[in-house]
C-alpha cells in the first residue's frame, strides 16, 4: 500500500477571501447573493440574514430564488451543494427558507 500526501501553499501574507467572495466567484452570485449565501451558510436565519442586510424578507428569499431558480437540481440539494463546496467549509445542510 502507498502512502499519499497532500500538499497547500499560500501565501502567508495574503489576506484571505471571505466566505462570500468565494462564493460570488464559485457560482456567479450578485454580491448581494454571495452576502446573504454568507449568512445562510454560517446558519444564521433567513429573517435574522435580512435584518443584518436591512433587506425585507421578501428581498431577501427573492434573491435566493433568482439564484436557485438557475439550477435544476432539487431545492435541499442546490442550497446546501452551494454552501458545503465553499473552500474551507464544512458540510452545511439545505435550510427550508431557500426553497
Amino acid at each position: 500500500m502507498q502512502g499519499s500526501v497532500l500538499v497547500f501553499l499560500c501565501d502567508a501574507e495574503a489576506v484571505p477571501a471571505s466566505r462570500a467572495s468565494v462564493l460570488r466567484k464559485l457560482y456567479g452570485l450578485s454580491p448581494t447573493e454571495g452576502r446573504l449565501a454568507d449568512e445562510l451558510a454560517a446558519g444564521v436565519e433567513l429573517q435574522l440574514a435580512a435584518k443584518r442586510m436591512r433587506l425585507t424578507v421578501h428581498t431577501a428569499r427573492f434573491h435566493l430564488k433568482v439564484h436557485l431558480s438557475q439550477d435544476r437540481s432539487e431545492p435541499s440539494e442546490r442550497s446546501g451543494a452551494a454552501c458545503s463546496r465553499a473552500p474551507g467549509q464544512g458540510r452545511v445542510s439545505a435550510r427550508r427558507e431557500c426553497a
